[in-house]
């Protein structure tokens, strides 16, 4: 005979009652103990954490996004406001210099002095000349002369200084390149140098600003320049002159 006291006897019923509930719910969850409920509240507030970061970045992408096309906007518009004053400040600038009748009657009598030369013991009676390609290519040996050969050219181009022959010819190539709807008008100068000789910076940009002109670098090799100045002058004379 066993003899049960009666907090036996309820810690046995409740075994026996245990042991039915986990009988009849074998696929139920078993009840978790304080430690791994602990791991596992510290896991979902762990993942809960780790969305609302992930969110946080995603609003501070979407923002700098947003920030960027903002300032890449603003960055057009500063550079297109900046493009409308650079031209405005060059279409003043030209507007406000005019080619005098002077400068004009100086140029002519160049230029009908040149035809006039081209004429002489001519058994051709059809002639086309460009006096500008003889004033600018001049002007571009001006720039680089001694005093002697410069006080030369500027007799024979009709002109009194270096400064005003330059002033001249930068407004010649603006209305070259502003000819108009129905006309086309194209310009090219060139300075083909030896590889190892040293271009003055003053030379150069006298050339290319009052000048149009490039510079171009050659090896000594002749047959590889002259093909070399041959595709360059096909290309600025659209065909025209493909063995110069």
């Amino acid at each position: 005979m066993v003899y049960i006291t009666p907090h036996r006897y309820f810690y046995l019923l409740l075994s026996i009652f245990l042991g039915i509930i986990s009988c009849g719910h074998k696929s139920s969850v078993g009840l978790l103990s304080l430690s791994e409920a602990e791991r596992k509240l510290a896991a979902d507030a762990d993942e809960i954490l780790g969305l609302s970061r992930m969110n946080d970045r995603v609003s501070k992408v979407s923002i700098a996004a947003k920030e960027e096309k903002i300032s890449k906007d603003e960055a057009k518009k500063t550079l297109s406001a900046r493009k409308e004053h650079a031209t405005a400040s060059v279409d003043n600038t030209i507007a406000s210099f005019r080619i005098d009748g002077a400068s004009i009657k100086q140029y002519n009598r160049f230029a009908y002095g040149f035809l006039a030369s081209t004429l002489d013991d001519s058994k051709e009676p059809n002639r086309v000349v460009c006096p500008l390609s003889l004033e600018m290519l001049l002007s571009v040996v001006a720039n680089g002369a001694d005093s002697v050969a410069l006080e030369e050219i500027l007799r024979y181009l009709k002109s009194s200084s270096l400064e005003e022959l330059n002033e001249m010819n930068r407004s010649w190539l603006w209305l070259c390149r502003h000819p108009g709807k129905n006309s086309d008008f194209s310009l090219a100068n060139s300075i083909w140098v030896a590889d190892d000789i040293k271009i003055e910076r003053k030379f150069k940009k006298a050339v290319e600003e009052d000048c149009d002109g490039s510079f171009y670098t050659l090896d000594y090799d002749p047959i590889q320049s002259q093909k070399e100045i041959n595709l360059w002058a096909e290309k600025k004379t659209h065909g025209l002159i493909a063995d110069f």
